[in-house]
């Protein structure tokens, strides 16, 4: 698998092909820098009972498949014909799996989330109520009627600490410490999708790695930042973490 960098543009194309009468057929290309990793053939009957829109065939370059190509060239069809019904015939299984998923998506869209239900950091007031048209990236100081600030990161990773007494029992208070640590949500998106790892060890990997093995694995894992293991800037950077410590003894 190839996995997209950030900085690699997906270009989506409608074209209609031909016209039968009241016919029409069409496909979407999905390309990077003029190069097709993607088509979706359709065509479009204006007096079907339902579903005019009828999905013939999705193709997606194996390398690029399951990073959200075929949803994109769904989505770019149905901005074309968006008071319409699409119909997807017959599938392969793995067609099958996308179409499920596509139809989850769709359910989540419905569900209308926002952009202030994802924010990290926020003042709310006495009663609990978020304080609107504060601009935390130029304030200077808190807003006013702020009785706490909320955070949420969702990139970080909390180790904690809880000491034992003498009969090995946890203490209830005092004895505890706690470390953070966060992770490039890249990285662990790319070593997710390879399928080396579940998310929840590529969470691990990214926390805890030190800053070589990290530019290391995002090398390995064809991100548009890092550096290859033994290169000149590998060999320079001197951290150590649990998995290059291993190595080196």
């Amino acid at each position: 698998m190839r996995i997209l960098s950030q900085k690699q543009d997906v270009k989506y194309t409608l074209s209609v092909l031909d016209a039968h009468g009241d016919e029409l057929f069409g496909v979407v290309y999905a390309t990077i820098d003029d190069v097709i990793i993607g088509k979706l053939d359709f065509s479009y009957w204006k007096y079907a009972d339902k579903n005019p829109v009828s999905v013939k065939m999705i193709e997606v370059v194996p390398e690029y498949r399951r990073q959200g190509i075929a949803t994109g060239m769904v989505n770019s069809l149905k901005e074309e014909f968006p008071d319409e019904g699409i119909d997807y015939g017959m599938t392969t299984p793995e067609g099958t799996g996308f179409v499920t998923s596509l139809a989850k998506a769709i359910k989540l869209l419905s569900y209308k989330i926002k952009p202030e239900h994802l924010r990290t950091l926020w003042y709310e007031d006495k009663d609990g109520n978020v304080i609107e048209d504060f601009d935390l990236e130029t304030a200077t100081d808190h807003p006013d009627g702020a009785y706490a600030q909320v955070s949420r990161f969702p990139t970080s990773l909390r180790e904690n600490y809880i000491m034992l007494d003498d009969s090995r029992e946890l203490l209830d208070s005092g004895g505890l410490f706690a470390g953070e640590s966060t992770w490039p949500e890249d990285l662990v998106l790319a070593i997710v999708e390879s399928g080396d790892y579940s998310l929840s060890e590529a969470i691990l990997i990214g926390a805890n790695a030190c800053g070589r093995c990290l530019n290391a694995l995002a090398h390995d894992y064809g991100l548009d930042w890092g550096y290859a293991e033994g290169s000149e800037e590998w060999k320079n950077t001197n951290t150590k973490c649990e998995f290059c410590e291993e190595e080196e003894r």
